[in-house]
């Protein structure tokens, strides 16, 4: 919730800024993307992750639709792509290579 409304007040603080001196920013949110399970016993599996980066970006996509932000998903296409990739796409699990 705490997150939901510090996301919120920023939008709406942003909307109302002119940096450019003529109009406000457009501003476009991006979601977290999924965490990759590397099978490696010196990185987490990223079940606990997945489920924390899925509710923020379920709050990201509904705090967006009530401001009038676009949003993109980035966080449900990697999921699918990791089960189909044939190597790994992270370093880590978490930055993408």
């Amino acid at each position: 919730q705490q997150f939901r409304q510090q996301l919120g007040e920023f939008l709406a603080h942003a909307a109302t800024q002119r940096y450019n001196g003529r109009s406000a920013p457009r501003v476009v949110l991006f979601s977290p993307v999924a965490f990759e399970n590397h099978k490696s016993p010196n990185l987490p599996r990223g079940e606990e992750q997945n489920k924390n980066l899925a509710l923020y970006t379920a709050a990201m996509k509904d705090v967006a639709a009530k401001a009038g932000v676009p949003f993109v998903d980035l966080f449900t296409p990697m999921q699918a792509r990791y089960a189909i990739a044939k190597e790994k796409l992270t370093i880590n699990g978490v930055h993408l290579s």
